[in-house]
């Protein structure tokens, strides 16, 4: 007997067929998939330690605090410490069309919130809550760095509610200042040079100094190129009398211009004793060797700041002698009664 069209007649009929063993296989697969997913939710939602949204919360005021702080120590040339209930204020000029204008951003505590107040040209431009969820004011502490131009950001937000435990979350943010740019300080009767003029040619210390009097402690001739807060340091001798550090160097290869008519030498530097004099000597030509009086000389006057020296090499027959051997000698000196630390940022040849 035919039977009716479109009835199923079995697992091997025409008119239809049952799953196949793989189509069953696969459907069990994606089934488990699923049931996997949800189970992996509702354990989370059940085991997570604290109460989830909480815990969000308190992310939140900590990431709050790494953007803002990081972009304002980055935008900022000073930070200056202050007291409670205020943190620290970031300071910088920002140049525009209309002339030069003065922001500084204060981070200061109140009622519970980490406050953030811009000013720019003394007119105040916004005030924001950071963190809503500070318990006291030391759960927040800025640690600032003058040595290093960094500062230490410490912030823990507390969320809490009736009847149960309190929620925490820490971060530590390390935050650098940008590169400093610091006015230049020339000899008397010479005019600081702020930027290379056209024509100029820099060059750096073609290796790591030779310390002849004083202690190593860090740094390499690279922290010498940049002004960016990396150091070679060097401690003072001790015992009595006058504590020194002297250590020398020789340029890289100053093969333009054709013709060296002047050399300009920058040099930053710190000490972490105010007072401290910094003398510079070049090789004399008539004897081969550095001479015996400084070609220029400074003063650090004030502990751990940074400042900018420029002087120039004009004297017609030590011009000649670098024409003809094409590199700078120089031998850098610094003492003072109290030991010290002499922290050198960068140290350049200028020449045209």
């Amino acid at each position: 007997m035919r039977a009716k069209a479109g009835s199923r007649q079995g697992n091997g009929g025409e008119g239809g067929r049952g799953f196949t063993l793989a189509e069953v296989l696969i459907g069990l697969a994606l089934t488990g998939l699923v049931v996997t997913g949800l189970a992996a939710a509702v354990f989370a939602l059940i085991w997570l330690p604290g109460r989830p949204q909480d815990t969000l919360t308190a992310l939140s005021d900590v990431e709050q605090v790494n953007y803002w702080a990081s972009r304002d120590a980055n935008m900022a040339e000073a930070y200056t410490p202050l007291s409670s209930p205020n943190y620290g204020r970031f300071e910088w000029n920002s140049r525009t069309g209309a002339g030069v204008s003065q922001s500084s951003v204060t981070y200061y505590y109140e009622s519970g919130n980490l406050m953030r107040q811009e000013v720019v040209g003394g007119v105040p431009q916004s005030t924001l809550a950071l963190a809503r969820h500070i318990a006291q004011e030391g759960d927040v502490s800025f640690s600032w760095f003058p040595s290093s131009y960094y500062l230490e950001v410490r912030v823990t937000a507390t969320v809490e509610e009736a009847g149960a435990s309190p929620v925490t979350e820490s971060a530590t943010i390390t935050a650098a200042l940008r590169p400093r740019q610091e006015p230049l300080v020339a000899p008397p009767g010479q005019t600081a040079t702020p930027t290379p003029p056209p024509g100029v040619y820099t060059y750096y210390l073609a290796s790591a100094p030779t310390i002849q009097r004083g202690t190593f402690v860090s740094g390499g001739v690279a922290a010498l190129r940049d002004i960016d807060g990396v150091f070679y340091v060097v401690d003072s001798t001790t015992g009595g009398g006058t504590k020194w550090v002297t250590w020398r160097g020789d340029s890289e290869t100053m093969t333009l211009p054709s013709t060296i008519s002047q050399v300009e030498v920058r040099f930053t530097a710190q000490s972490s004793k105010a007072g401290t004099a910094v003398l510079f000597y070049v090789i004399d030509p008539a004897t081969g060797d550095f001479s015996s009086t400084a070609t220029a000389s400074f003063t650090l006057t004030q502990a751990d700041t940074s400042q900018n020296f420029n002087f120039l090499l004009l004297d017609p027959a030590y011009l000649a002698y670098i024409n003809q051997v094409r590199v700078v000698r120089i031998k850098v000196e610094a003492s003072n009664t109290p030991t010290f630390t002499l922290s050198a940022d960068q140290l350049q040849f200028l020449a045209s």
